[in-house]
Order: C-alpha cells, then sequence, then structure tokens
C-alpha cells in the first residue's frame, strides 16, 4: 500500500519547521533533510517503519525571503 505525506515547511532562524499536521511537527536544519526527519518522527510517534512513504515538503515560499517582496522597501 503507497502513502503520500504533504508536510509544510516553514522557515525560522534554526532551521525548518515541518507540519505533518495540526497536532504534529518536527524540525530539519535543511530541507534536504526533511523528508528523513518526517520519517524518524512517524517511526518514533506511530511506530513501524515508514521509509517507503512518498513525503512531499512544500516550502511556504514568503517566508523565504523574510517577509519583503522584491519590490517592499524601495
Amino acid at each position: 500500500m503507497s502513502h503520500t505525506l504533504n508536510v509544510r515547511a516553514t522557515r525560522w532562524s534554526g532551521g525548518w519547521e515541518l507540519e505533518i499536521d495540526e497536532h504534529h511537527h518536527t524540525q530539519s536544519r535543511t530541507l534536504a533533510d526533511a523528508g528523513r526527519m518526517v520519517r524518524d518522527y512517524l517511526d518514533s510517534d506511530r511506530g513501524g517503519n515508514h521509509s517507503d512513504w512518498t513525503i512531499n515538503i512544500i516550502p511556504e515560499v514568503g517566508e523565504l525571503d523574510g517577509g519583503q517582496g522584491p519590490s517592499e522597501g524601495r
């Protein structure tokens, strides 16, 4: 059985907050490691092995530039 999980990534000063759902969050220093961090969290929280799950990390684009678009602050 194939599982796919969409995870929202929000930038903060220490890396990325990963929102699995409303009640489950974890963190990662980089987006490159985010999928592994989500799988590790799921393995610990829910038990089992989630290595075959597809984890889609969706960064919040507005957070990448500190909330200021290219035309702001001119």
